[in-house]
């Protein structure tokens, strides 16, 4: 293969789309690209578009297997740990105040990354890495 693979979606499963479709749109000031609903009216499906990315939000009804609290990075289990967005680093002083006018923990910091938990308490980073904050 020649061709250049890109990041075309991540999927996150959930019991509570409107809650993570909230979070994500308000967190970051965007509306859904997509929403996909059921013969109810119920949402089912929501698209998040970042840049060449999209997060795919799709309910879930199965049982719950995702943590039901904040843990530390050492307790993660295999598989995903966490999903980075890109963040400039002369942005980073304004992202963290963002996050405290919303509420939102910050878990732990490096002098490239913020880390912090969706409702769902799935690992979120918001990272400049490998540029130091100005």
């Amino acid at each position: 293969m020649t061709s250049k693979v890109l990041l075309h979606h991540l999927a996150l499963k959930t019991h509570d789309c409107d809650k993570l479709k909230a979070f994500y749109c308000r967190l970051f000031k965007i509306k859904p690209t997509a929403e996909r609903y059921d013969e109810r009216g119920q949402l089912v499906s929501v698209w998040l578009r970042f840049g060449a990315t999209i997060l795919m939000i799709e309910r879930s009804t199965q049982k719950r297997v995702c943590p039901k609290q904040p843990r530390k990075f050492s307790d993660d289990p295999a598989g995903w740990h966490l999903t980075a967005f890109a963040i400039k680093p002369k942005d980073r002083s304004a992202w963290l105040a963002h996050l405290k006018q919303l509420k939102i923990k910050i878990q732990k910091q490096t002098p490239y990354s913020l880390y912090f938990f969706d409702p769902d308490f799935n690992r979120l980073a918001l990272s400049h890495y490998p540029k130091k904050a100005q």
